[in-house]
């Protein structure tokens, strides 16, 4: 009888083991997932990533110059955002380890470029390594496979993107001279 009563006690202690790990891998991974961040636009307001599931979501890092080679890059972004716009979110951003200064014509020339729908995120620390500076919570998830469970991967440059898809999984990182590629990005997006 002691047996059996220790069979029982034996299994209902290692189930209850099971369920609080359980509910700890839980826990931690749901502060992971991309859907628990946000994002803050350049005028301030703050948009849950939560609002943009079901959709892919394209995040392309801009540049902080307004050369003729950015000028081209920034009607590329909005040509590409606007002829995907039903299944796509686009969100940019500037970068302060890129050079991203405050200027109001900088932030203005954004808006010149780009549609209404895509969204313009504040300028943030993009890079994992930023000095005293903390890295934006949304890029971590996007360069830390611990956090995106696919890649571990910095921004290179200006164009430098990733692809989310629509149940909210990492599925691409994309160096900066990848957005010069009409047809790839074409087969990317469908």
């Amino acid at each position: 009888m002691k047996n059996i009563e220790y069979r029982h006690l034996s299994k209902t202690l290692t189930l209850m083991f099971v369920w609080v790990i359980f509910l700890t891998l839980n826990n931690n991974l749901y502060g992971q997932t991309l859907y628990s961040k946000s994002i803050e636009t350049i005028d301030g307001k703050v948009f849950q990533l939560q609002n943009f599931a079901g959709k892919k979501i394209w995040v392309v890092i801009l540049p902080v110059s307004k050369s003729s080679k950015d000028s081209i890059l920034m009607y590329k972004i909005d040509s590409i955002a606007q002829s995907n716009s039903k299944y796509l979110q686009t969100i940019v951003v500037p970068s302060y380890e890129l050079g991203y200064k405050k200027e109001k014509n900088l932030d203005d020339w954004y808006r010149y470029y780009l549609n209404m729908n895509t969204l313009i995120s504040k300028p943030v620390f993009t890079h994992s390594v930023s000095g005293k500076a903390k890295q934006d919570p949304f890029f971590y998830w996007l360069t830390h496979s611990a956090s995106n469970a696919h890649f571990d991967k910095e921004i290179d440059g200006p164009g430098a993107m990733f692809l989310i898809d629509e149940q909210g999984l990492l599925k691409g990182t994309f160096d900066s001279k990848s957005i010069q590629n009409n047809s790839y990005l074409s087969l990317i997006f469908k």
